[in-house]
């Protein structure tokens, strides 16, 4: 549940002019009360599936520092993590004309219930809360006296994080930390690889760079992401390595046909979209790599230990190797 049902009967007597709407779900119920409105809406969404539902009848936009201008009604979809959450209030709040609506939703068990601690610290004057489905959407009016927290901008806005040496930011996966299974990956990659090669899921860039940074025979890397802010992340990541680099905002569920003859490719894949739990996104990422790859070469790939990889593997390639398994994590590596 992601709080549409509970938004649409909190956007009940709305009249708005210009609507910003963050991380939309690419529902049909929400798509078809944004086009009944007589108003000028704009789409923050940085992942390609969502944004590319949405693009042909509004404008949309990959980040939140691109949004310009002020705006009577915002809508925040309250992401999986809090901190990115606390970054989209805050942002949104900042493009909202004094007297205009903030409204927030998510389901219960999924931050709904934390939400309205959320709006009152903005200080907002609050309209409604409204339940249904096991979520909750809020409502409030920006006044004179409402204010976002310095702290939520500044902790989720690009930055350096302790964890490591890389910029990033709060959404993506790992941001905070090496996560374990980009660890095992790495320390399971040869220092050999030529050619050229691609990283499907590059995130913030950790495993691009050790690639690049190891092997210095590898003449271009792809990295490719669904999420535009990983991408544009990512590349500022390797900047120093941009003559070998190529970057790319695509869903690499479905086969990427400039790929082409890869000697490698390397990948921690995703298995949640959004808050949802589905590993049919680490299979469409196997098909694509297996098409992607030239007859001599090889996949490396990091997953959880539970999800079925194995069998597409087998039969999308003709060897495939497991190099560990443990800790809740398998690395493979697969040979065409």
């Amino acid at each position: 549940m992601n709080g549409v049902q509970a938004t649409l009967l909190a956007l009940q007597n709305i009249a708005a002019q210009k609507i910003l709407v963050v991380n939309a779900p690419a529902d049909g119920a929400f798509m078809g009360w944004l086009k009944s409105q007589d108003a000028q809406a704009q789409i923050v969404q940085p992942f390609y599936p969502a944004a590319e539902y949405y693009s042909a009848d509004f404008e949309v936009v990959p980040r939140l520092e691109a949004v310009e201008g002020a705006y009577d009604l915002a809508i925040v979809f309250f992401p999986k993590n809090k901190v990115e959450g606390h970054y989209a209030l805050a942002r949104a709040f900042a493009h909202l004309e004094i007297g205009g609506t903030l409204m927030t939703a998510a389901a219960n068990k999924e931050g709904g219930t934390r939400l309205k601690k959320l709006m009152q610290a903005m200080g907002l004057d609050m309209i409604s809360d409204i339940s249904k489905n096991k979520a909750k959407a809020l409502r409030g009016v920006k006044t004179e006296g409402s204010a976002a927290p310095q702290d939520w901008i500044d902790d989720g806005a690009v930055r350096a994080v302790s964890a490591h040496d890389f910029m990033t930011q709060a959404g993506l996966y790992g941001w905070n930390k090496i996560d374990k299974g980009s660890q095992l990956l790495l320390e399971r990659l040869p220092h050999d690889l030529k050619g050229r090669g691609a990283d499907f899921g590059c995130g913030y860039g950790l495993i691009a760079r050790h690639v690049l940074e190891k092997n210095p025979n590898v003449k271009l890397m792809h990295v490719m992401d669904a999420d535009a802010r990983a991408v544009e992340i990512c590349t500022d990541n390797l900047a120093v390595y941009k003559d070998r680099v190529q970057a790319k905002y695509c869903d690499l569920t479905r086969p990427q046909d400039h790929l082409r003859n890869l000697d490698f490719i390397v990948m921690n894949p995703p298995f949640h979209e959004g808050k949802k739990t589905d590993f049919s996104i680490g299979l469409g990422f196997i098909k694509s790599s297996a098409a992607a790859l030239s007859p001599r070469g090889v996949l490396y790939v990091v997953a959880n230990a539970h999800l079925p990889y194995e069998d597409l593997l087998q039969a999308e390639f003709k060897t495939v190797e497991k190099l560990h398994e443990g800790g809740g994590f398998k690395v493979f590596t697969a040979h065409k």
